[in-house]
């Protein structure tokens, strides 16, 4: 299988530690990112990001996602998935890192 990338590089003027906080809670990406999330900062924690609270469970957005690794303050990886609509490719699990 040949491995893809996609890298996108972006300055936030903003303390790392509120970056942080931002990508690492549940609060914080509720601020930003998503209406609903349920996030625990440890290995094989939840990373969950639900965008479509009226869709049935499972079709909601990333639910049963997990935490990969982190380094506090440098770096954040977890599972992604693709949306509903692309069940076959919504199986197969990718990852991002922070």
């Amino acid at each position: 299988m040949q491995l893809r990338a996609i890298r996108k590089e972006i300055m936030v003027d903003a303390p790392v530690s509120e970056i942080w906080k931002a990508w690492t809670t549940t609060e914080g990406v509720l601020a930003f990112f998503a209406p609903k999330a349920n996030i625990q900062l440890s290995i094989v924690g939840p990373y969950e990001l639900l965008f479509d609270l009226d869709a049935p469970e499972g079709s909601q957005g990333g639910e049963g996602l997990k935490i990969l690794s982190f380094l506090p303050e440098e770096m954040l990886s977890f599972e992604w998935n693709a949306p509903p609509q692309f069940p076959i490719v919504r199986r197969q699990r990718t990852w991002v890192v922070v």
